[in-house]
């Protein structure tokens, strides 16, 4: 690739020809930029979705036409790879990059329902805002992290509502073709019977938008009337959220219909992006040192949403748990000795974190614990560090015996 090709009267002489050639050379880079992706070769793969920028960004400029899946496709995986890489700032760049395209273009194949692309929208937006408040957090800019903390609580309400609106619409369409003795639509009986596998899960969401609080389900069946929790729901953890993630061109161009926003698998996904917004919020409020009764606040919003949809097992409810404790439990009852049993206690009740959760614990905040007055304070701001390192007693015994 050269730079001639950023001029676009390089290509065919009609518009489209020209059209088909660049889709072509975009396309190639995609492959090339995957494989790569695949490969685990960042570097690489960077040098692919940087030339598809520069093509994007000249037909941008010279003809106003884009290929909007292509946008974000390039500009999510650029943010990927520079995580990948530990360049912070320009990972930053294109997550706030894909914020602005999600906000202002056409994203999705128009030929799907508009509820259905304002549910994929919404779920995008509230996990970019998550990254992007975990990469500044990271950067020790906790003031803006607070900020797309809080829009990322905003855009996870609104899936959520946004997908108890969708339910009701389905169900008084499906009310009125009945009571009108008309013959319902297949599509629409087979969305009912989704919907009213939901119902108990559906419930629960309301009572959370309306009082802040839910009723514990048990379990929620799976299409096939499979009453158990879903496999990754224990396994998953705050990195999985967190960290960006490699995107393919195919979850963009996605035409399966609405009829998967009305799944298991999707109202959970819907309650964890939510409870790890609240988290974020409540962490960015600790490291600022304000308003400790809304950062409890939040907290506690979190544990209870998680807490009425995930297994009590699961690496992500027991972390919001064991860390709501460790802030603003264990911390006033046990925090308050001049000795080291103090911190020995509180690690031992802490859980053993993957050494990958690293996104709120930026690299400063021992230097900044270490000049504030006051013992007990120091003791708790270091175990609330440590929570986020993934250290505890089991750990360092384990890492000095090798």
């Amino acid at each position: 690739m050269n730079k001639k090709i950023l001029n676009l009267s390089n290509f065919g002489s009609d518009s489209e020809t020209k059209d088909a050639e660049i889709s072509e050379i975009l396309l190639t880079l995609q492959d090339e930029a995957t494989l790569k992706l695949l490969s685990k070769d960042y570097k690489s793969a960077i040098i692919y979705l940087k030339k598809s920028e520069e093509i994007l960004e000249a037909l941008m400029t010279q003809s106003g036409k884009l290929i909007h899946p292509n946008v974000l496709f390039t500009l999510h995986n650029l943010a990927f790879c520079y995580q990948k890489i530990s360049d912070f700032p320009k990972s930053l760049t294109y997550i706030e990059a894909c914020i602005y395209n999600l906000n202002t273009q056409f994203i999705f194949p128009q030929e799907n329902p508009v509820i259905q692309n304002k549910l994929k929208k919404s779920s995008l937006l509230t996990r970019a805002h998550i990254q992007a408040c975990a990469v500044l957090s990271q950067l020790g800019n906790h003031r803006l992290a607070l900020a797309y903390a809080r829009k990322s609580i905003t855009f996870g309400l609104s899936s959520i509502k946004l997908f108890l609106q969708a339910a009701g619409h389905y169900s008084s369409s499906y009310s009125s073709h009945k009571s009108k003795s008309r013959k319902v639509p297949d599509g629409l009986v087979h969305i009912m019977s989704l919907i009213s596998i939901l119902n108990p899960a559906l419930n629960s969401l309301q009572q959370f938008i309306s009082q802040g609080k839910t009723k514990k389900i048990r379990f929620i069946p799976s299409v096939l009337g499979v009453k158990d929790h879903t496999d990754w729901t224990y396994q998953v953890h705050l990195p999985d959220f967190m960290l960006v993630q490699s995107m393919s061109i195919q979850e963009l161009n996605d035409r399966t219909g609405i009829q998967l926003e009305f799944t298991k698998d999707a109202v959970l996904m819907k309650v964890c992006l939510l409870s790890i917004s609240y988290f974020c919020a409540s962490t960015e409020l600790q490291f600022l040192e304000e308003n400790e009764k809304e950062a409890k606040r939040m907290h506690e919003l979190a544990v209870k949403l998680a807490n009425g949809f995930l297994p009590k097992e699961s690496k992500l409810l027991v972390h919001l748990r064991e860390t709501f404790k460790a802030r603003f439990f264990i911390q006033a009852k046990v925090g308050k000795t001049e000795d080291d049993m103090g911190i020995q206690v509180l690690e031992k009740l802490l859980p053993v974190l993957p050494d990958r959760c690293m996104s709120l614990t930026p690299s400063h905040r021992f230097r900044k614990v270490l000049k504030r007055p006051g013992f007990e304070k120091k003791k708790n701001d270091l175990v609330l560090r440590k929570v986020y390192k993934g250290e505890s007693v089991e750990r360092k015994k384990k890492l000095s015996s090798d």
